[in-house]
């Protein structure tokens, strides 16, 4: 029977070019990630009441009257 294949030891050669250093973290990295996503979040919300705005403006235009007695606004035309 054949003997069993045994791994093969570490390397202690190990070049000095082989080491790699740990990076720091990079903190204005994510501070410029943050701001994005607070950017985003902002501009989606913004966008959101513009929508909303722009919705009650064409209910009023076209002669209808807001019913928020809900939670959700009602155009309630004649």
């Amino acid at each position: 029977m054949s003997d069993p294949v045994s791994p093969k030891p570490p390397n202690d050669n190990i070049n000095d070019s082989e080491i790699v250093a740990p990076t720091p973290i990079d903190v204005k990295s994510w501070l410029q990630k943050l701001l994005v996503a607070i950017l985003c979040v902002v501009s989606f919300y913004g966008g959101w009441r513009a929508h909303e705005s722009n919705i009650i403006k064409h209910c009023l235009a076209s002669g209808g009257q807001l019913d928020n007695s809900g939670q959700v606004l009602l155009c309630k035309l004649p």
